[in-house]
This record gives structure tokens, sequence and C-alpha cells, in this order.
């Protein structure tokens, strides 16, 4: 049995606070390979030449412009795993379906949560895959 693949996961952030607090969320977990950029443009052009297993998007933007970052990305690359990052103080519409939230108080988690839906993703071709972690 070979080395399973690296779960390649994409951080989209422009806050330092939580790029250091995923940073050190994924630091130990050898199976995880991450990559930061600070907004949806970068995170585009980084896609278009790298590919990822898993987006993490920090939902502090307006909710608007991470909708409209969704769909984009849902239609370039529609079984890419897409987690929202939500301090406890924010919710998200209904509207925003996302695979999974993370809480950013609650990153410690973030590890396995790659690790379910990029295995998810692999199994099947399908982007409904929901689930939410608080």
């Amino acid at each position: 049995m070979g080395v399973p693949p690296a779960n390649r996961l994409l951080l989209v952030s422009d806050s330092d606070a939580i790029r250091e607090a995923v940073t050190e969320a994924v630091r130990d977990p050898p199976d995880l390979r991450l990559t930061t950029v600070e907004t949806p443009a970068d995170a585009r052009c980084h896609l278009a030449a790298t590919p990822a297993d898993c987006l993490l998007v920090d939902a502090h933007a307006s909710t608007e412009s991470l909708s409209a970052f969704r769909d984009t990305l849902r239609a370039e690359h529609p079984t890419l795993p897409f987690v929202a990052a939500v301090d406890t103080a924010r919710t998200l519409p209904a509207s925003l379906a996302v695979h999974a939230t993370i809480h950013t108080d609650s990153l410690a988690t973030l590890p396995e949560v790659v690790r379910v839906l990029t295995a998810t993703a692999r199994r099947t071709d399908s982007p409904a895959v929901s689930a939410e972690h608080s």
C-alpha cells in the first residue's frame, strides 16, 4: 500500500491572524500542504496553474462577494470542496451553500475537516457533499 497523496489546502484570507492560526493548525499533519493567498482573484490565478484539493475562505468579506466567489469557483472547479471560516459572531445565510463551515476559534479541527471533505470529493463526482462543523 502506497502513501496517500497530500491534501492540498488553499487558504484565501487577507487577515494575518487567520493565516497564522490556519498555518498553526495544519503545521504538524504530514498529509496536508497549505498555500495561502490574500484575495479571491489570487485564488483563481493560483487554481488556474496549480490544483488544490480543498479551499478554505475567510468569510469576513461581505456575503455578496463571498457568494460571487463561490459561484465562480463552482463553475470553474465544480468538485473542489469549499469551506468557509467564520467567527462565532457571524452566521452565513442559508443561501450560501458551502461544503462546510468551521469557526475560527476551533481551527484545531481543520485537518480532519479537510481530510473528510477531500476523501469524499475523491470518491464522488458530486459537488453536493454537505457538512457543518462548529
